[in-house]
């Protein structure tokens, strides 16, 4: 009798204890991720405006998003030569190299007859000009290839960094009357594509940092 006393006893402890045990309290844990990525953007800003002292004159205009350049020339003729600059601001969040330059005009204005080239220089805020390219005048489609042989352009994520790209443009001075005939606009088109910083094919920029 004593014995099922007993036994009654221990049955009962264990079902107290089996209760305790799921009366423990329980709680689902959820973790929420949020991720924002980057935004990889530069664009070109601020080209110069130039007039000539025989009032000849280089205008260029971006495109509203800044991702493409117009150059113009009006009133110039075989024998000009000055200097042409714009920038390249990284607006975006990222590091970004610029490269891949490519230019959008008659192919007369950019093979060898009339537009030429014989300076090709790169600046950060604040540096001195690094040439690129500086010797005998080139077509223009040539010295967009000596600015595509490195690896890229690199611009520092932020407003306030700016790369400057500096070229001399020479009007060819042996250019025909029919390669370049009086009182007509000459313009062209500029692009360039965009990597980000640790996307570029090549690494190590070209441009002292």
């Amino acid at each position: 009798m004593k014995k099922t006393r007993f036994l009654v006893l221990v049955l009962a402890v264990a079902v107290m204890l089996v209760g305790a045990a799921y009366a423990y309290w329980t709680q689902d844990l959820t973790i929420n991720t949020t991720v924002n990525t980057g935004e990889l953007e530069v664009i070109f800003q601020e080209p110069a405006n130039v007039t000539g002292e025989d009032d000849y004159q280089i205008n260029a205009d971006c495109t509203p998003d800044g991702y493409s350049m117009e150059v113009t020339f009006n009133d110039v003729y075989p024998g000009v030569r000055n200097n042409f600059y714009f920038d390249m601001v990284n607006t975006g969040t990222l590091g970004a190299y610029v490269d891949d330059f490519s230019i959008t005009a008659p192919s007369h204005l950019t093979d060898n007859k009339v537009i030429r080239i014989d300076y090709i220089g790169v600046k950060e805020d604040g540096d001195e000009f690094e040439p690129y390219y500086e010797g005998k005048s080139i077509p223009l489609a040539n010295a967009l290839k000596k600015l595509n042989e490195g690896n890229g352009i690199f611009v520092e994520a932020g407003e306030e960094n700016k790369v400057t790209v500096e070229m001399g443009i020479v009007f060819n001075p042996g250019a025909t009357e029919k390669e370049m005939a009086e009182e007509k606009e000459y313009k062209f088109q500029v692009k360039a594509k965009v990597y980000q910083f640790n996307a570029r094919p090549t690494t190590a920029p070209t441009t002292a940092e």
